[in-house]
């Protein structure tokens, strides 16, 4: 190894040594949080008797403005959607209702109350009748 070729090698290897040494102190670990309202809707053929169905799950919140999502569902399994999360919208604070449909009559209907995020355990209230 002649002189100019170990310059070169003592020179990467102190960039190495270097980057290897500081890389830590150069990146910040950055935290993020996410909190949000998730009532968690669902539906079920107890005994599987259609075999499959299209539910169409209908929310609607206090000043009557309607949102619906269509899920198919198989033999006995449970239907199951989010809101607002599966019906692509921001769920403002409020009572809503819902009802889900199958072959055009309601087999299921419900209430709930979303409210402002305060902890993990202050998001929605869900009411049965």
């Amino acid at each position: 190894m002649n002189k100019k070729q170990l310059v070169v090698a003592c020179l990467f290897l102190f960039m190495l040594i270097t980057i290897y040494c500081f890389a830590d102190k150069r990146i910040e670990t950055v935290w993020q949080q996410s909190e949000g309202a998730t009532v968690h809707l669902g539906v079920r053929d107890k005994y599987g008797n259609l075999k499959e169905y299209r539910a169409i799950f209908v929310v609607r919140d206090k000043n009557g403005k309607e949102y619906k999502l269509e899920k198919d569902v198989t033999d006995d399994t449970w239907g199951y959607v989010y809101f607002p999360e599966d019906f692509k919208v921001y769920g403002e604070e409020g009572d809503y209702t819902w009802k889900c449909f199958v072959k055009g009559k309601v087999v299921v209907s419900g209430k709930f109350k979303l409210t402002t995020v305060k902890s993990f355990c202050d998001q929605a209230t869900v009411i049965r009748k």
